[in-house]
């Protein structure tokens, strides 16, 4: 297992061989950063537990302290490839969803340490569903997985845009964090 966090880039190809982690899947973690309390740690911890083998890589926008045992699995690379983190971003958003899976988790906001920049939660996340949610309607075959905790705003309007836009190809709302990594790694074996 390893794990790729802002800014490096790595050739697919190559990470496959140098890496020794044959036709692993990448995994793209997808969702609130600022607020979401680190639910990517947990996402790891689940993915690590689950997979048969670590012979894969999730991507992760959000850089976990290093006190965090998951920091210490990241890979290093300083080509400077990407003029900004949305340009790296949907790089691996569109390797995932063809070689492995894009991971989207709707958290409620941390009451512990919410946001504090007074902009709406999770705004990003929303604007890459309605983008992500498009690219399902014109290719299907995309490995895409959402899932949302209970009270994060504007999910049961989330669910409903699913049914009225991705169908007959809807994609389930997952109601816990295992289960939408559970439904990524099914998702990633069918075709």
């Amino acid at each position: 297992m390893k794990i790729i966090f802002p800014n490096t880039y790595y050739n697919y190809i190559d990470f496959k061989i140098y890496e020794n982690l044959g036709d692993g899947p990448v995994f793209y973690l997808a969702g609130p950063i600022p607020g979401g309390e680190l639910w990517q740690i947990k996402a790891c911890e689940i993915l690590k537990g689950l997979m048969p083998t670590n012979r894969f890589v999730i991507v992760s926008p959000c850089r976990f302290p290093q006190s965090e045992t998951f920091h210490y699995y990241g890979v290093s690379n300083n080509e400077q490839r990407f003029a900004d983190q949305l340009e790296w971003e949907q790089y691996y958003l569109n390797l995932a969803a063809t070689k492995g899976c894009v991971i989207f988790w709707l958290p409620r906001e941390s009451d512990k340490h919410p946001r504090n920049d007074g902009r709406p939660y999770a705004m990003m996340t929303r604007d890459e569903l309605g983008v992500w949610r498009e690219k399902l309607r014109q290719n299907p075959r995309l490995h895409v997985v959402m899932g949302g905790e209970e009270g994060f705003p504007g999910l049961p309007e989330l669910e409903r845009y699913n049914e009225l836009f991705l169908s007959p190809y809807t994609v389930q709302m997952c109601r816990t964090l295992e289960e939408t990594i559970r439904e990524a790694m099914m998702s990633f074996h069918r075709t």
